[in-house]
């Protein structure tokens, strides 16, 4: 059923593109053969966009820690819906070991700005303390646009 409902994640119709996440996050929350599938389906960049972004968020609403290295490594990849959802799942997951991937896109140049903006908010998910001195940080980088992304990170955390 795994592969029927992975292969069903690149279907031409949305609605059984929904149907097989919703069927792969409600039975693969402790099957590690889900979590490797998705993980793999992530880091294919042969892949169309949406199923690859899918996958990464499945991967963070079951809180797959075994994604991780996954995850980390596509949040420079070239379509931004993958890096937005890989940044707000390793947040989901709230692991340290996603910390440091994190806090190089809070600077970086060439990540969507709404991909900073998550992984902003998953540093500090992740570990609230040195991820608000991160952002912190970030208001004096030389980059405008991590300074923005801090500023309204920090203004989201503190209401």
């Amino acid at each position: 059923m795994l592969q029927t409902w992975i292969k069903d994640l690149n279907s031409p119709d949305w609605w059984t593109r929904i149907e097989a996440e919703n069927a792969i996050r409600d039975a693969g929350a402790h099957d590690s053969s889900v979590i490797d599938a998705l993980a793999n389906l992530l880091v294919d960049a042969a892949q169309a966009n949406e199923p690859r972004w899918r996958a990464a968020h499945a991967l963070g609403v079951l809180r797959a820690k075994a994604a991780i290295p996954a995850l980390a490594s596509v949040l420079r990849d070239p379509s931004s819906d993958v890096q937005y959802y890989a940044a707000w799942s390793l947040g989901k997951i709230g692991d340290p070991a996603g910390f440091e991937a994190l806090k190089s896109v809070l600077h970086s140049t060439t990540v969507e700005e709404q991909a900073n903006f998550a992984a902003a908010i998953a540093l500090v998910q992740i570990d609230r303390e040195r991820g608000l001195q991160a952002l912190h940080a970030a208001l004096t980088d030389e980059n405008e646009a991590a300074r923005r992304v801090a500023r309204g990170a920090l203004a989201t955390i503190n209401g």
